[in-house]
């Protein structure tokens, strides 16, 4: 049969149309054949990551399954369309958000009501425990947007008798799988096809910090620590005067200490500003801040620091504060102590020994994890056991030392409990013996004494700041010293400078000595003592009174030495010191009185012998009571 030309022509039609499908690429039209992308990625605190789907079809349909990796991250998503700007999503996320939160709303109640306006579709726990994962059909075609974040999770911060309740974004790393027509991404397992669907094309860099203080003599100066910052980040610093004649300068520096930026060195300006972008990732850069020196002073005053990243508003000085901050800001580490025996006070090596309950509580993001990965609602550590911890992922810990101790610390008991947001408790069930230079004796047996505990923080201030919990810092109702007993009980926190500040926390211990020791088996047989010394006046016969005065003085030698046997020897004189001297004085003056009688007696002056007895009798007590109360107002008054 003969094919006529217009056939032909619609046969060959036809047949171009049919290659042209055939060889169309993938994504011209929605398409059965599934594509599947996966991406393993770090969620800072505070951060969002931005995915565009390209050139999606009606009648595609995306999977989207998003799992956690690491930390406590608590995995969102979202899916957007045509939506190049992602501010709104961030003044809300970063700014809005923890504000309805801090009023007390919970994140499952906030979130929900901003996400369904905003996003097309969203998901947060439609995984597996945690998991994030959706499911949506293109209704038309274009450009969609993927959402990726960290939803806010309660944080149980630093109140050991009453918990306040504090929510906090979730971080860390996670795995995203996007899928186009692949609906086993949903099982959180599907493999990548090799196929390029979604381009990981921005997070949310965008923070703003304020800080105050003042420039003086004494601080003239500031250097702050900065948080990791990312590669290609801009930082804009604005260094703002706000009283006194300060003229302010900066400087931008990085581990090496090399200069990257600087202004108003010369301090011809009341602002300095700067901007500088990251060539290479890093937590190193430190900036330090200043007054410029006129003449011989320094100028000072108050100041004003807005630091931000990708926020060039920043420079105008009228930025808004927002995100995780930039600066390192210390970590704030409660401490109590709970001194359960005070088991030993040596007097001559000036020290004591302490058995107590050491608890330091902190809240660090680093540590936190997702209670999924170990099912349980905290993690207990060996010292060994943390130190690995510690070591393999290197963070740091507020270790600390005590400053006054002497040899070793015995600790009996040690434990690290982690929670899931960050919060870690460390417990020390401990026996140490501490130095206690500031005895002093002088009043002693009536001498309060001040025992202090210091614990010195090994880590500098920028980092770790010591905080007392003054209600659960306390000592034991029996503390097994039973010479002294407890007048007074405090703690405190101070700075202790050497090249860096160190935060220490110091507990003060006022003690007194029970006074029957003394009365019973000093004083008491002191006086007994003296009263014989004036006694053996009385007796007529200088023979017998020579014999008795000089036993009597024998007898207080012995006392005397028994009693300086629990004292150091001292470079000053106590009160107990000035009763012996005086004590000893009186009975050798019994004695020498007495031998002088004895010599008038045997050279026939006996009258003028018997004439000064009877002052010296009547006068012997009279300038001993004198003394004595010479000697308390010396000493207590």
């Amino acid at each position: 049969m003969q094919i006529s030309n217009l056939q032909f022509h619609v046969a060959q039609f036809v047949g171009i149309i049919l290659i042209a499908l055939i060889l169309a690429p993938k994504g011209f039209c929605a398409s059965d054949s599934p594509q599947v992308q996966e991406f393993t990625e770090y969620l800072q605190l505070g951060e969002s990551h931005y995915y565009n789907l390209p050139n999606l079809k009606k009648g595609d349909t995306v999977y989207v399954y998003m799992q956690r990796v690491s930390r406590n991250l608590d995995p969102i998503v979202g899916i957007t369309k045509d939506r190049p700007d992602f501010s709104s999503f961030e003044e809300y996320f970063t700014v809005k958000l923890p504000e309805v939160l801090d009023s007390g709303f919970d994140f499952s109640e906030a979130f929900p009501e901003f996400a369904e306006g905003y996003f097309i579709a969203w998901n947060d726990d439609g995984g597996k425990l945690r998991d994030a994962s959706l499911e949506y059909t293109v209704q038309d075609e274009g450009d969609y947007q993927l959402v990726v974040a960290g939803a806010y999770n309660r944080l149980l911060r630093g109140k050991m008798d009453k918990r306040g309740k504090e929510q906090y974004s979730t971080f860390g790393k996670y795995s995203l799988i996007i899928g186009v027509n692949s609906p086993e991404v949903l099982t959180g397992e599907a493999t990548p096809t090799g196929e390029t669907i979604a381009h990981h094309f921005g997070k949310f860099h965008k923070r703003v910090q304020e800080i105050t203080g003042d420039i003086t003599k004494e601080k003239n100066f500031y250097e702050f620590a900065l948080n990791t910052l990312d590669k290609g980040d801009t930082l804009y610093v604005f260094f703002q005067a706000t009283s006194g004649n300060l003229k302010p300068s900066l400087k931008l520096r990085d581990y090496g200490s090399k200069l990257l930026a600087s202004d108003n060195l010369s301090g011809e300006k009341d602002n300095a500003e700067l901007e500088y972008t990251l060539k290479e990732e890093g937590g190193d850069y430190f900036l330090v801040l200043r007054g410029d020196p006129r003449g011989e002073e320094l100028t000072t005053g108050g100041f004003r620091l807005l630091i931000g990243t990708n926020s060039p508003e920043v420079l105008s000085g009228k930025a808004k504060t927002r995100g995780r901050p930039i600066v390192q800001e210390p970590i704030e580490v409660n401490v109590a102590l709970m001194i359960d025996q005070i088991t030993d006070i040596d007097q001559r090596k000036e020290n004591f020994t302490v058995v107590g309950l050491l608890v330091m509580h902190w809240v660090d993001p680093v540590f936190a994890y997702n209670t999924d990965s170990c099912k349980c609602s905290q993690k207990i550590y060996t010292p060994l056991q943390f130190d690995e911890f510690i070591n393999k992922n290197n963070l740091k810990w507020p270790r600390f030392l005590f400053w006054n101790q002497q040899g070793r610390r015995f600790a009996q008991e040690e434990q690290y409990i982690v929670y899931p947001d960050g919060e870690v408790q460390y417990l020390e069930r401990f026996t140490v013996t501490l130095q206690a230079p500031d005895l002093n004796f002088t009043r002693f047996p009536f001498d309060p004494q001040k025992f202090f505990v210091r614990i010195l923080s090994v880590e500098p201030e920028d980092l770790y700041i010591f905080k007392p919990i003054k209600k659960f810092s306390r000592m034991g109702e029996q503390l097994g010293e039973e010479e002294w007993y407890v007048t007074d009980f405090h703690t405190e926190v101070s700075s202790r400078k050497f090249i860096r500040t160190f935060s220490e926390y110091i507990i003060q211990i006022i003690v007194k000595r029970h006074k029957d020791y003394y009365i019973f088996r000093i004083f008491l047989p002191l006086f007994l003592i003296t009263l014989v010394s004036w006694g053996i006046l009385f007796m007529k016969d200088y023979t017998t009174r020579v014999a008795i005065s000089v036993s009597n003085l024998l007898i207080f030698v012995a006392f005397n030495f028994n009693i300086g046997s629990d004292l150091p020897r001292l470079g000053y004189m106590t009160f107990m010191d000035g009763i012996l001297f005086t004590a000893f004085v009186g009975s050798a003056l019994t004695v020498i009185i007495n031998v002088i009688f004895r010599r008038f007696e045997t050279t026939g002056r006996v009258e003028l012998a018997n004439t000064i007895d009877k002052y010296v009798t009547w006068g012997y007590p009279f300038i001993y009571l004198i003394v004595v109360l010479a000697l308390l107002w010396l000493f207590f008054y």
